[in-house]
């Protein structure tokens, strides 16, 4: 059904340049075709999966400004790009960059350790009642729930880090797969720096960038590295004159 759907949905997929944004062409029996200005493009990400990194194939999106409710239909999403495709389409927006060269911070360990700790507890839990009750078939089940939900959570923090340079700011996560998002500092909109009673006690924040295509959100940072991040992006903001839609 998947392989049926993209074959209708990406036939024929044309993804233009013109002199100033880009646009994508594809469909079978509907043709559809999106534009997007390279001012009204707010960030561009890219993912894999298992099998599409063995191939070395990534979608890569390009985040436009729209309406929560038009937000997918309005985003260019091109299936298939390798690492050329993909570096070409960062030097037409953002000029040459190396994300080689980005000195990278990887999350708090407690972003894992918390949420271990927190799913042993129910697990242990579970095992409890599963005794009391005389349900000692449920046990198996809840283990593999339980390591399934913390090995992913694992695989989630080893991936999750994030830098910047004087223009961009550079986030990279995933699970069974790989995920890129590179965001113009100057098109920011609003910032947030939140804390719950956990992080507060051990000096860790989350920092959430909301821009006209949505939301970004870097967890469990050290306060102070949020903090110097938030003024900087504030500053960039603030001092920038382009035009970001």
């Amino acid at each position: 059904i998947s392989l049926i759907r993209s074959v209708f949905k990406n036939y024929d997929l044309q993804f233009l340049r013109s002199a100033r944004g880009f646009k994508i062409v594809s469909g079978l029996f509907t043709k559809r075709e999106v534009s997007a200005l390279d001012h009204k493009i707010q960030h561009i990400s890219w993912s894999d999966n298992l099998l599409k990194q063995w191939i070395g194939f990534k979608d890569l999106s390009l985040n436009q400004t729209s309406s929560t409710e038009l937000n997918t239909k309005q985003n260019i999403r091109i299936p298939g790009c390798n690492n050329f495709h993909i570096n070409e389409v960062v030097a037409t927006l953002f000029g040459k960059t190396n994300f080689e060269e980005f000195e990278l911070k990887q999350i708090d360990k407690r972003y894992f350790t918390r949420f271990a700790w927190i799913v042993g507890i129910l697990f242990f839990i579970a095992i409890t009642a599963a005794v009391i009750l005389d349900q000692l078939d449920k046990i198996f089940p809840a283990f593999i729930f339980g390591a399934y939900f913390i090995a992913t959570r694992y695989i989630s923090f080893t991936k999750k880090s994030y830098g910047h340079n004087h223009e961009l700011l550079f986030v990279k996560g995933g699970i069974f797969g790989d995920k890129a998002e590179v965001l113009p500092m100057y098109k920011i909109q609003a910032l947030e720096l939140h804390q719950s009673p956990y992080q507060s006690r051990h000096k860790l924040c989350s920092l959430s960038l909301y821009t006209a295509s949505g939301r970004l959100t870097i967890p469990y940072i050290p306060l102070v590295d949020g903090q110097i991040i938030a003024d900087t992006l504030i500053f960039k903001v603030e001092s920038d004159k382009r035009k970001w839609m």
